[in-house]
């Protein structure tokens, strides 16, 4: 059996003008989020990753960069 994982890189921007208040805010989720890449790996059933690939938007929702990772 094979398990699929997606990890997300988002920039976020948020308020604050200490460390801990933008922490708080971001943690709300209200900020405005900017996806800056995608990476897919596929384990298989011994915990074994399989398959990575990594794809980098350009901002808009484009790819400018896909990386095949083994």
């Amino acid at each position: 059996m094979y398990k699929t994982y997606i990890k997300r890189i988002i920039e976020v921007e948020v308020d604050g003008s200490t460390p801990e208040e933008k922490l708080e805010n971001a943690k709300k989720k209200t900020a405005k989020e900017t996806i800056i890449s995608d990476t897919f790996l596929v384990e298989d059933e011994k915990e074994i990753i399989i398959a990575k690939e990594k794809v980098i938007y350009d901002g808009v929702g484009k790819v400018i960069r896909f990386e095949n990772v083994y």
